[in-house]
């Protein structure tokens, strides 16, 4: 670059990489270096190169999304099919994430008009701690302001608001039996004995008839013969159904059972449907129903993870011996409902 000594250009490098400002950086260059006789636009020149080296061949955009990665930023995108266009992106910084697992109250969303070259609008989601101070929770970059555009952020922002409360996960063996094996695996850590778990439900089941016919509507029986399964691998004549044979499992366990799906509208808590001694429950599962792939897997969530509403059919046909739980996590709850 014209201007600039390769002892200059080093020292822009190294400058620059400690984050120092161009000022700065010139000022060092006219003590260290005055005979190149530096101006202020050879540094933001040779600035401008170096960052676009750094691009490796990448665009603006693409590298903005390799650094979110390289940063681990929380991100979604969506391109069109046989091009490289992105009318969708969603992102939030680790920090934030960490800030909003705190301060969760409080959320506030905004979306600018088309102010940028590219002629899309930028979408914020803004938390805001007891102090009164605002932070940058997530933000999104969408190609309009339509309802669709609007219903993907706010999907994504679903997923977007679980997942940093998601401190681990646990996989089971897919053989059919996987919510049976999820089940049993948060109570004794064995899901081999997923077996155990069918007749367990099986058996609350029949015990209990009056309870649960109304859940399965006039699919009570074919349920029964869908949970009795002694054999290795099963078809999906005889996979968990859900949320309706987690009621019974609730039940059962003594445990609120947490489902999250990829559709914010199957997210719900599912409380016990009867209680023999009006004990509260005894444990939290959590599972994830993964969508397409028809499988499990147990997640283990940060303590003040959002939570979903109760189930419908819980709510509705509960044995009056557990009325008293309904008001557990009602402020996370209201949160969740709130948020969307």
């Amino acid at each position: 670059m014209s201007g600039l000594s390769p002892g200059s250009k080093k020292l822009v490098r190294e400058m620059s990489s400690a984050q120092a400002a161009p000022c700065a950086i010139f000022a060092a260059i006219k003590e260290k270096h005055s005979e190149d006789c530096p101006t202020q636009r050879h540094i933001y020149n040779y600035r401008e190169k170096i960052r676009t080296e750094s691009f490796e061949g990448r665009d603006v955009i693409g590298q903005f999304y390799r650094l979110a990665i390289d940063k681990e930023y929380v991100h979604w995108t969506q391109a069109v099919p046989g091009s490289n266009v992105m009318p969708h992106l969603f992102m939030a910084h680790p920090t934030s994430i960490t800030l909003f697992r705190s301060y969760y109250l409080f959320v506030g969303m905004d979306s600018t008009y088309k102010t940028n070259k590219y002629k899309m609008s930028f979408f914020e989601i803004i938390g805001m701690t007891p102090s009164n101070k605002n932070f940058l929770i997530a933000y999104a970059i969408m190609k309009d302001e339509t309802k669709e555009s609007y219903m993907w952020e706010v999907i994504h922002r679903v997923q977007g608001l679980i997942v940093p409360f998601i401190t681990g996960f646990h996989d089971v063996v897919a053989d059919g039996n996987y919510g049976f094996r999820v089940l049993v695996d948060a109570i004794t850590y064995k899901q081999k004995e997923w077996k155990l778990m069918r007749v367990l439900i099986e058996n609350e089941m029949r015990a209990n008839r009056d309870l649960y016919a109304p859940v399965y509507g006039n699919g009570f029986d074919a349920a029964l013969t869908c949970i009795k399964w002694a054999g290795a691998g099963c078809s999906e004549s005889h996979w968990m159904v859900s949320p309706d044979d987690l009621y019974v499992a609730a039940s059962v366990l003594n445990a609120v059972i947490f489902l999250f799906t990829t559709s914010q509208l199957g997210c719900c808590t599912i409380l016990p449907m009867r209680s023999d001694d009006g004990r509260p429950p005894e444990r939290e599962i959590v599972i994830c129903h993964l969508g397409s792939y028809h499988h499990y897997i147990r997640l283990y969530l940060h303590p003040t993870f959002l939570v979903p509403p109760i189930a419908t059919q819980r709510r509705i046909f509960h044995d009056p011996s557990v009325r008293h739980l309904d008001n557990l996590y009602a402020e996370r709850r209201e949160t969740w409902t709130r948020l969307y």
